[in-house]
């Protein structure tokens, strides 16, 4: 049967998934409710192909599988976390003392292993894997904004960061000054033929192994750090020739200056990769919690690893000599100078190769804000990386410094998306009074009111003298349910569709209902969220504070 207007879309049959076309925002809904559809159904022919400037968004989008293993997920994660900062770390240690640094690098990566699993959790049952979709899913679309933009800022100012410190890193330019431009076409030039062409890939499983060979230079840094560090504190004669002595002080547990709120507030954010997990968490193969909580244990074992072994070792070996950049303090011995510059050189593939994971944390927060849907035409994410990407060089060639900028959207972005909105996203979620599991709960009565509108009437009984339909006798509570459906259709019922596929979703429902049954995970889960939510709020509260503090005292004294 041929359609009456041929202009007129033709949708599938739409159940437990919600389909929009090209084109079409969130909030565009399908205008039949039926069955759930057979994924099979819209497999790709085998002489189909995708070619790099296809739009996938010109044809019906089905739900995302992924092909990532748990290995390939962890390399990507502990990519996203670790990099060029950790050779920073022996310096954030002596501002804090290093049982406090300790202390804070192991606290922190439990707390933010448990706001992985949190983050985690809401996405498997909301079936929604974008931090910003989250928020706006059980709030709404000002807070998934919010959400988004705190993302843009912390992925901005890291990525700003990065071309920095890759033109610093050149160190065959960088130490004479009348070089200073070969260092900025070097950094056009790495941008544009190294960065650019890896931050234009659909998936982030496509980089596991630049995220591989990054992290094969992490392991680099640390070893030869331990190394020096252990014959640096020798007795031998023959290591103290390979290592002269310098002059030090001894190693201090506990700083008792305001440096220690904020270098406490600095350690917090070395575990932050939040904003890029969920991206991960989609692509894993047949993704499941209990995969999730694998692919964090790993993250965790290995940076923790990095982490405590670079900040002591480095802090050791230096104390309060110990510079902003390790590698500066190991320049200072001369056995040491080759493999310092070998270290330069890892530190740019680590930046180079850290960027493109970073860069698409950011892509995604940017098309979310913008197009407020999951799928967006090629053309755009195209556009949205070479944007940054040649915002981002541009930056690093005429920007010397970007520290303060760091901080402050570490601390101001970082710490909540790390700690502090998990464990709402949790609370909120298992609340029953909260505004989501209210409209939920909304959406599952006005479903059956739906499945009782659309059968059909039944033919009862008969009057013998009239022959007319006589309609089977309802009780009260059942005429009030009619009413109620009645007033919801309204025009076309857009309403009543609204909620249905805002929030009736088949695999959601029974994800839900499972977790609702089990009555000590839902007490364990609330315990956690509230334990991360208040570290999150102290250590943003101290760290915003001390901040200001120190700023308003600096300009009194300048004064």
């Amino acid at each position: 049967m041929e359609p009456s207007n041929t202009n007129e879309r033709v949708r599938p049959r739409a159940g437990s998934i919600r389909t929009h076309h090209p084109g079409e925002k969130r909030g565009m809904y399908t205008s039949y409710i039926g069955p759930d559809l057979s994924f099979s159904q819209f497999e790709p022919s085998s002489d189909s192909e995708v070619s790099f400037m296809s739009d996938i968004s010109d044809q019906f989008v089905v739900p995302f599988e992924g092909t990532a293993s748990i290995l390939s997920s962890s390399i990507n994660l502990i990519n996203t976390i670790s990099g060029a900062g950790l050779l920073a770390l022996p310096y954030t240690v002596m501002r804090s003392g290093w049982v406090i640094g300790l202390f804070s690098m192991i606290f922190v990566i439990v707390i933010g292993s448990i706001s992985f699993y949190l983050l985690s959790f809401i996405s498997d049952a909301l079936q929604v894997f974008n931090y910003g979709a989250i928020a706006q899913k059980l709030y709404n679309r000002h807070v998934g904004n919010l959400v988004n933009i705190l993302i843009i800022a912390l992925t901005l100012g890291l990525l700003m960061a990065f071309t920095v410190l890759i033109r610093e890193s050149m160190f065959f330019f960088s130490a004479n000054p009348e070089l200073e431009w070969a260092g900025q076409l070097s950094l056009i030039a790495v941008s544009l033929v190294a960065i650019l062409p890896l931050s234009l890939l659909r998936n982030l499983n496509s980089l596991w192994l630049t995220s591989l060979l990054s992290i094969v230079c992490l392991i680099y840094f640390m070893v030869m750090i331990l190394s020096f560090a252990i014959l640096s504190n020798s007795s031998s004669i023959i290591n103290k020739n390979i290592v002269r002595p310098i002059k030090k002080g001894s190693p201090v547990p506990v700083s008792t200056s305001l440096n220690l709120i904020l270098a406490v507030a600095s350690l917090s954010i070395t575990f932050c990769g939040h904003y890029n997990s969920l991206n991960i968490y989609k692509e894993v193969r047949n993704k499941s919690l209990t995969k999730m909580k694998h692919i964090i244990v790993i993250v965790a074992v290995v940076v923790a690893l990095l982490n405590v072994t670079v900040g002591l070792a480095g802090y050791f070996m230096f104390t309060d000599q110990c510079l902003p950049d390790i590698l500066l303090n190991l320049a200072e011995y001369p056995s040491a100078h080759i493999w310092s510059e070998i270290a330069d050189i890892g530190i740019i593939f680590v930046l180079v190769f850290s960027f493109p994971v970073v860069c698409f944390a950011l892509r995604r927060a940017v098309e979310d804000a913008i197009f407020q849907t999951e799928y967006v035409r090629r053309k755009w994410s195209i556009l949205i990386s070479l944007t940054v990407v040649v915002f981002t060089a541009l930056i690093g060639c005429f920007v010397n410094d970007v520290g303060i900028v760091l901080d402050l959207t570490g601390m101001l972005a970082g710490v909540p998306l790390v700690f502090i909105f998990p464990a709402i996203f949790t609370l909120s979620f298992l609340n029953p009074k909260s505004h989501y599991n209210q409209q939920f709960s909304r959406a599952l009565r006005l479903r059956l009111a739906i499945e009782q509108h659309e059968k059909p009437h039944k033919l009862l009984k008969y009057n013998d003298d009239t022959a007319a339909l006589v309609e089977p006798v309802r009780s009260r509570k059942q005429r009030s349910m009619r009413q109620s459906l009645e007033a919801e259709l309204g025009e076309g019922g857009e309403t009543l569709k609204r909620y249905y596929n805002n929030y009736y979703v088949g695999p959601v429902q029974l994800a839900q209902e499972k977790i609702f049954r089990n009555t000590s995970r839902l007490k364990r889960l609330r315990a956690l969220s509230w334990v991360s939510f208040i570290l999150g709020v102290v250590l943003f509260v101290s760290a915003l504070g001390t901040t200001c503090f120190i700023s308003i005292d600096l300009s009194s004294v300048d004064n």
